[in-house]
């Protein structure tokens, strides 16, 4: 990820230099393409890197375990959280490049998506156990627009 941040940074310190000082159309596209070069070179450093993490621990997670006097019942939930950290790093990364490019809009879209589809979901709470609805507490996303604070007929 570093390696992602580095090289790209480089590319994308000489491409907005390029557009800003008024650089050769030739020169701005060289910047552009190495920078997308850094990108799918570093992406896929890191998805190397993270299937041989993950394949690793498939492979050493019952020694691990039984090292560490874990139950070997765990060793799915081992599994499980190594790939999901190992798309963890790869989503940060590609968040990484978002901010630099000042995509806001398309981070703020995807973080909301990914919390709202995991955690917001009504009818459910922590631990995943069904709530009855009667029960349930309302979603704050739900609320009606606009809010009853918010005055329609303004003075």
């Amino acid at each position: 990820m570093l390696r992602i941040e580095t090289d790209f940074v480089e590319y994308y310190d000489k491409f907005y230099g390029a557009v800003r000082s008024g650089g050769s159309l030739e020169y701005i596209e060289d910047m552009r393409d190495e920078m997308v070069y850094s990108i799918k070179q570093g992406l896929a450093e890191i998805g190397k890197i993270q299937t041989l993490a993950v394949l690793v621990t498939f492979v050493a997670g019952p020694l691990l375990l039984k090292a560490l006097d874990i139950s070997e019942l765990y060793l799915p939930l081992l599994y499980i959280q190594v790939i999901g950290a190992s798309l963890q790093v790869v989503l940060l990364s590609v968040l990484n490049i978002f901010f630099y490019l000042d995509q806001r809009r398309i981070i703020c879209c995807s973080v909301r998506n990914s919390c709202c589809s995991t955690s917001c979901s009504p009818g459910y709470h922590y631990g995943g156990e069904r709530r009855s609805t009667a029960t349930a507490s309302p979603s704050p996303y739900s609320s009606p627009w606009p809010p009853p604070w918010h005055s329609s007929t303004a003075a």
